[in-house]
């Protein structure tokens, strides 16, 4: 279910618009990753919120990777992902089980790795039916 999960995650914010200019990563970076270009992230955090036998409500992390020059712009972009979250919890689903999305919070960041490039951070709470 985790890829499909962050799949979702990413396509709602690719219809948004909110992808645009990123380089799409699922689960880790690579190695040229973290030397230049805007990377995003999508995800399991790794810390889940209660369930049921049907009812599942697992965390998703989205992370930004950005050049030192363009941290203002992953700042905006960030909220924006965030916004949109705020105002449209409920993704569509193809396969009709129960999905939506909320944010656990705010995002963190910028946070600089050694050579300058900024990284944010978002975790997402979904609710998905396990069909």
């Amino acid at each position: 279910m985790s890829l499909s999960l962050l799949q979702r995650v990413r396509d709602d914010l690719n219809t948004a618009g909110l992808l645009d200019g990123y380089v799409q990563r699922f689960y880790r970076w690579i190695d040229t990753d973290m030397k230049s270009g805007q990377i995003i992230l999508f995800r399991m955090s790794g810390t889940y919120g209660p369930g049921a036998h049907v009812i599942q409500r697992p965390d998703v992390s989205i992370q930004l990777l950005c050049d030192p020059d363009q941290v203002t712009q992953g700042d905006t972009r960030m909220l924006a992902i965030l916004r949109h979250f705020r105002s449209n919890f409920e993704i569509a689903s193809t396969n009709g089980d129960a999905f939506n999305v909320v944010p656990l919070g705010g995002y963190d960041g910028p946070r600089y790795l050694q050579n300058n490039r900024a990284l944010f951070d978002l975790r997402l709470r979904c609710m998905v039916e396990d069909m």
